[in-house]
């Protein structure tokens, strides 16, 4: 896939730079022949891009496994320390406004 912005930047994917350097291979290799061409384009070269990308997702999906529970992990551990440590004002300010309101929970169990 392509993307370009006039002349300026391009964005080539290299998987599909390898396809159409192998599709150009295959076609002159078979005299212009775009079955034959395709046929052993998709059983060499075609093989070796899906099975690639696969691998990097999976890695991937790994990585962002990986990173999901150290912030789940974080926001259990550090997020209340960070609370306790710095105290935060915008915390008392909406438990006034809230008494001030009526609608403070310490109130609704009253």
């Amino acid at each position: 896939m392509a993307i370009s912005c006039g002349n300026r930047c391009r964005f080539w994917n290299l998987s599909d730079v390898q396809l159409m350097s192998r599709m150009q291979e295959e076609m002159y290799e078979n005299g212009n022949n775009y079955d034959v061409a395709l046929n052993n384009f998709l059983l060499t070269t075609g093989n070796a891009i899906l099975f690639s990308g696969i691998k990097f997702q999976s890695r991937m999906s790994a990585l962002i496994g990986l990173i999901l529970f150290i912030k789940m992990f974080l926001a259990i551990t550090l997020q209340p320390l960070v609370i306790h440590y710095f105290k935060p004002k915008f915390l008392l300010a909406t438990i006034k406004l809230n008494q001030i309101v009526g609608n403070s929970p310490a109130l609704a169990t009253k």
